[in-house]
């Protein structure tokens, strides 16, 4: 007969990485617990609490002051890279740096 055995605490897949300033973050594995707590920290962005932005950070790789470093933009390619790659986890790796400033003439 055919069986599956799951062992809840081992992951199916690969670590899902992030690295920031040379330092790289796993993430943490993904539970209904914390997919409830991002629901709810997504919610709260577009009613102007947009440290929730990173706060949700916080809950995919843990506490850590390198979050606080990052603009906006870069927590959300974070957010939005983690989500691809839970969702086709085939995605692989991206390089992300912020853009140039362009100046305007004067």
């Amino acid at each position: 007969m055919p069986r599956l055995k799951i062992e809840s605490e081992k992951s199916l897949y690969p670590p899902i990485e992030v690295e920031i300033d040379g330092q790289a973050f796993s993430l943490q594995r993904v539970t209904q617990k914390m997919l409830m707590e991002i629901g709810r920290l997504d919610e709260e962005i577009p009613k102007g609490n947009l440290e929730a932005a990173w706060k949700r950070l916080e809950v995919l790789f843990g506490p850590n002051e390198a979050f606080s470093k990052l603009d906006i933009f870069q927590v959300g390619e974070i957010i939005n890279f983690v989500v691809r790659s839970i969702v086709a986890p085939e995605a692989g790796e991206k390089n992300v740096s912020r853009p140039a400033e362009e100046k305007l003439p004067s």
